[in-house]
């Protein structure tokens, strides 16, 4: 089946879902950068209506199949256009699998999206299926909307020009929730899981930091300064940056608690002061 063929089938097999929902399907003219569909939901008993954005694609061409989500691979130019879009409306990404004729969906969240070195991701977890289960999940979504700031990252022409260390945190990555710190120094990058999911309000987005009030917060930053003390740009190449990714997983340990351990004792280590393990 040509390009054109399965882009037109997941169009199609997507308004024949929201129809039989009982919604209306509004689609938008062929444009190459702008939303496919836009959908409104039935006058409700408070005589108010939604309306949301779709992305629609199909083909296996778009997306990469993992063990346990899709990955939805999109460029810098769609991504500021649809932060843009989703300032005004809740904005869905829909990819069907033309081997399976399955249709997964995602809202367009910074939580879900992340930076790759030239571009933008966006992770689909395999249950998210469009049947007839997910019509309450994504009214749900819809009365829940609040559009978030984007992420503090940095773009491929910055990676690629500055001959210094970058180190930010994510609070999800390849479908999975929870703190992660990403390194970059020009095309090299490492991702570490810090093992640790914030609690509500304990995120901040706009900073794409933990709150000041998490008791990880001030680890954190002692942990980004230590990690720049070890850091030799004079000797840099893949085998020293994943060294330096491999020291940090050993920092780690599978536990958060045990960065807060290492810094204490790093820090104090010629004050006199009793080891962590001691308090």
């Amino acid at each position: 089946m040509n390009h054109f063929r399965t882009e037109r089938k997941a169009i199609y097999d997507t308004a024949k879902f929201f129809t039989d929902c009982g919604w209306i399907f509004r689609e938008q003219p062929i444009v190459d950068l702008g939303v496919d569909a836009l959908v409104e939901t039935p006058i409700d008993e408070n005589g108010k209506i939604k309306i949301f954005a779709l992305q629609i694609k199909g083909g296996e061409s778009n997306f990469q199949k993992k063990r346990n989500f899709l990955t939805f691979y999109f460029s810098e130019r769609h991504y500021h256009y649809w932060n843009a879009i989703s300032e005004n409306y809740p904005l869905f990404i829909v990819l069907q699998d033309n081997n399976t004729e399955i249709i997964y969906w995602q809202e367009y969240n910074h939580d879900f999206i992340s930076k790759t070195i030239k571009n933008w991701k966006l992770d689909i977890p395999l249950n998210n299926i469009l049947n007839e289960n997910s019509k309450y999940l994504l009214v749900n979504t819809l009365f829940k909307f609040k559009y978030k700031l984007p992420k503090t990252f940095y773009n491929e022409s910055i990676q690629n020009k500055t001959s210094k260390l970058i180190i930010y945190f994510t609070n999800f990555n390849e479908g999975k929730d929870g703190v992660f710190i990403n390194l970059i120094y020009k095309e090299y990058i490492v991702t570490q899981e810090l093992f640790y999911r914030p609690k509500e309000g304990e995120w901040d987005e706009g900073k794409s930091f933990l709150s000041w009030e998490s008791q990880y917060y001030y680890s954190l930053i002692e942990l980004e300064k230590y990690i720049f003390s070890l850091f030799d740009s004079t000797n840099i190449n893949k085998k020293y940056f994943n060294k330096l990714g491999e020291e940090i997983k050993s920092i780690v340990g599978g536990n958060i608690e045990n960065v807060q351990e290492y810094i204490f004792n790093y820090n104090n280590k010629d004050k006199g002061v009793p080891r962590y393990c001691f308090f």
